[in-house]
């Protein structure tokens, strides 16, 4: 069965380039076929089974705002599927560009090729979330995988040869009762001392990734994760997700340099 997250991408791929009508998307009319890189999605099936998931995908695309649907011809087999400037954002091969499920993920996997499948699945549930205008489930998921990318690092870091105490600091990353904020100073009170081992790329700006991208997230994820009624829009929680891929390459750079150096 085809994805539909790809099919999506396939088709505004194809709209960026050029509107196309309702015949070649899903109808077999007027001796029309789809285009090729639809029809390769299918793996060998029959075009007659194409053609609903391609209308799937063509209306899951307007509901999103990013094509939408001339009816002025007569005949609707030539109505024409336009895609629109937000659906031109998100074709555009940007990184990281959550407005496009896959692709984002995609930019993810290569700024981060280690990237767990935790950390992994719950950004694509964030952005799959945002892309649906569920701002506040967004929120929360990029929440809970900034905190399980942390977790990993901070783990990885307390069997770092370098730092201080790390057995007990093991422990409390290890321990659902103590509160993300608390491993959180543990972690930084322990590195701080040992900053200058680091490469220097990573050295360099380590506050601002800490106490700006980190604590931005978990707040985002604290103030949207309780009843507390706040609601956020749809340009923070896509800032945050921009955040979240510089932010989780920090993070998995550092763990490597933990995990290379182990006691």
């Amino acid at each position: 069965m085809v994805n539909q997250s790809r099919l999506q991408q396939a088709i505004l791929l194809l709209l960026a380039k050029q509107s196309m009508n309702l015949g070649s998307l899903g109808a077999h009319q007027y001796g029309q076929t789809m285009p090729q890189s639809l029809i390769d999605l299918f793996d060998g099936q029959t075009e007659s089974s194409m053609i609903h998931p391609v209308q799937e995908a063509v209306w899951s695309l307007v509901a999103r705002g990013f094509a939408y649907i001339d009816y002025l011809q007569d005949n609707k087999f030539h109505w024409q599927v336009i895609i629109t400037d937000a659906g031109r954002i998100a074709a555009k091969d940007e990184a990281p560009n959550p407005d496009n499920v896959e692709l984002y993920i995609k930019q993810l996997r290569a700024k981060v090729p280690t990237i767990s499948g935790t950390v992994e699945q719950y950004a694509r549930e964030a952005c799959m979330t945002y892309t649906t205008r569920c701002f506040l489930a967004s929120s929360v998921m990029l929440g809970v995988a900034s905190e399980a990318a942390f977790l990993e690092m901070a783990a990885a870091f307390a069997k770092w040869k370098h730092t201080q105490d790390g057995e007990a600091f093991g422990k409390v990353v290890d321990n659902p009762l103590r509160s993300l904020n608390d491993k959180f100073k543990q972690f930084r009170n322990r590195l701080d001392p040992n900053r200058k081992l680091l490469p220097r790329d990573l050295e360099d700006n380590l506050t601002i990734t800490f106490d700006a991208i980190l604590d931005l997230l978990r707040i985002a994820r604290n103030d949207t994760g309780h009843p507390t009624g706040r609601n956020v829009s749809a340009d923070d929680v896509r800032v945050h997700l921009v955040v979240f891929g510089a932010y989780v390459a920090r993070i998995y750079s550092l763990k490597s340099v933990f995990d290379a150096d182990p006691l």
